[in-house]
């Protein structure tokens, strides 16, 4: 009976009115028309706003902080968590504290709903700023904070410090690349970093992007290859009968490219509309940093925001400026697409690689995951990677390529002796032989590709493939900082247990073929050779069979007898 009673039943009938005093601050921009996937993200911020005065949410280009924001924003602002509102400024572009200080008035005018504060003509800029919000109870937004930070770091901190200090009662939320670090007094800085879109919500801003529909035939054809070498049946594996039009779309080769990136789908999406998927494939993997930016736009009038490269330079050009060897470190992933572990770097780069590491994540240009059953893992987003390859320099090209190629050897073949044993070892192998693939077909296609091994040599740039015979025992002598007794020392380490995640006993008796360490092509002809022997024992015959297609045409043109004789078997 209770659910029959008409409460209020003597009051006049009449429309609610909302009553709660309107917010000083409260004409934000429009809301993202496609906020996908971010929600637990937005939520956990807002969390944080509410118990910190002080949250910047960090990540690479084009991975969402500004969407993030400005759905926070909008959702503060809606349900009045702040009485005086929410204003919100974007910095990008701003290249001086004089800068910010002008865009945060022109924003407390624009977006301010008291038409007396907005008629305020203080000369003053920053004491209008601190007149106008002094006991004011708002959260201001700063979006990409990076560009002030990084042009004018001391006179950005100083400034940021005077507004927290002058400002009680305000909160700040932050968008950027990097934090911006302790030292500012009264207030602690609280990091959220951003990463990127699960598969499921991938697929449906991928979908909703899209200029056509996509019908299920079309999401069912296969493609043949991969930007990073892994041939496309380990997709065609995971498509079930069962799965509908979304889920096969999350385990298509083209949703893998992209990476979960959210800026790199906006842009690879709208491709579709004279496309099919198979072949935005062929051209995402053909150039995919070349097509991933608004169609039809002058050079000079590219930026941040219609085109993947130029972000990604701002930020290089801002770290070249300051840590030359991190942007070399940066430039070696560009032959690691599926990245690598510390052990591995102690081998690529020698000594002193951690603190070039930090820089780079500092900058959100590479991240530090946890793999599981194995080792933390440096890695980044495929196009950045390719992004990293494109401005790897020739001198660092060929002394890198050789050290990727003899460490990943060491690596194919200790997986060989164990893989598919049915033992512990076995379980370990599967997972590194998992974590490392692309970076086994990499190096494959690098040594495939004529014209590639041809620039391994700087003074003849159309050398022959047998030129790079001897490049590895002259490798050492030009090391720069990376001494050659580490290098050496870590090279005759690198099949130790903590290496290849295998036991020491078992690595105890591999019996290593007779290759003389400065032979770089039978290091090659050994990656082809025990790589394709692997995908063989763990049933990937397909795979297996191209993986020697490639190592036979390279060991052909090298005349490396032991390893056509491999490969044949």
């Amino acid at each position: 009976q209770i659910h029959t009673r008409r409460f209020f039943c003597d009051l006049p009938e009449g429309s609610p009115q909302n009553c709660s005093s309107k917010p000083m601050f409260g004409h934000l921009f429009s809301k993202e028309e496609h906020f996908i996937g971010r929600h637990v993200d937005m939520q956990e911020v807002i969390r944080l706003i509410s118990l910190q005065r002080l949250v910047t949410v960090r990540g690479p280009p084009g991975i969402g902080k500004t969407s993030l924001s400005k759905a926070v924003a909008h959702y503060m602002n809606d349900r009045t968590m702040f009485k005086d509102g929410v204003l919100y400024t974007s910095l990008r572009g701003a290249q001086s504290t004089e800068t910010v200080i002008s865009r945060l008035c022109l924003c407390i005018k624009d977006q301010c709903v008291d038409e007396g504060i907005s008629s305020y003509t203080e000369t003053d800029l920053e004491k209008y700023i601190l007149k106008v919000l002094r006991e004011k109870d708002l959260c201001l937004v700063m979006d990409n904070v990076e560009d002030p930070l990084n042009a004018e770091t001391v006179p950005f901190r100083e400034c940021l410090q005077k507004l927290v200090e002058n400002l009680p009662s305000v909160k700040f939320l932050l968008t950027s690349r990097s934090a911006v670090g302790g030292g500012l007094s009264g207030v602690t800085e609280k990091v959220y970093t951003v990463h990127s879109l699960d598969a499921i919500s991938a697929a449906r801003l991928f979908e909703k992007r899209c200029p056509r529909p996509l019908d299920m035939a079309e999401l069912r054809v296969s493609v043949v290859g991969n930007p990073n070498g892994t041939p496309s049946s380990r997709f065609r594996q995971r498509t079930l009968a069962g799965d509908t039009a979304l889920v096969l779309l999350s385990k298509h080769p083209v949703l893998n490219i992209l990476g979960g990136h959210p800026q790199a789908i906006s842009l690879a999406a709208p491709l579709l509309s004279d496309r099919s998927l198979k072949e935005l494939y062929e051209l995402l993997n053909a150039r995919m940093l070349d097509v991933l930016q608004v169609a039809d736009i002058p050079v000079e009038e590219r930026n941040q925001v219609n085109t993947l490269v130029a972000s990604l330079q701002v930020s290089i050009d801002h770290l070249r400026k300051r840590n030359l060897d991190a942007v070399r470190f940066f430039s070696l992933m560009g032959l690691l697409p599926s990245g690598a572990r510390e052990v591995d770097f102690d081998v690529y780069w020698g000594s002193g690689w951690r603190d070039l590491a930090d820089a780079l994540m500092r900058a959100s240009l590479i991240g530090k995951k946890q793999q599981p059953k194995s080792d933390e893992r440096y890695s980044t987003f495929p196009f950045v990677t390719l992004y990293a390859q494109r401005i790897l320099q020739a001198n660092d090209r060929k002394m890198f390529c050789v050290r990727v190629c003899r460490h990943l050897a060491e690596i194919c073949e200790s997986l060989f002796m164990v893989v598919g044993n049915l033992t512990a070892e076995s379980d370990a192998a599967y997972d590194i032989l998992s974590a490392e693939e692309s970076n086994f077909w990499s190096c494959l296609q690098r040594y495939a590709d004529d014209e590639s091994l041809g620039s391994l040599t700087d003074d003849n740039p159309s050398a022959s493939l047998s030129s790079i015979c001897a490049l590895s025992s002259s490798t050492n002598a030009t090391m720069g900082s990376n001494s050659a007794d580490s290098v050496a020392n870590s090279t005759a380490n690198s099949t130790t247990s903590g290496q290849s995640g295998l036991s020491s006993a078992t690595l105890s008796g591999l019996s290593v073929m007779s290759y003389p360490l400065s032979s770089t092509p039978s290091h090659i002809g050994k990656v082809a050779s025990f790589f394709a022997s692997c995908l063989f024992l763990v049933g990937r015959v397909r795979d297996g069979q191209r993986a020697a297609d490639i190592g036979m045409s390279i060991v052909n043109k090298l005349s490396d007898t032991m390893s056509q004789a491999n490969l044949r078997k």
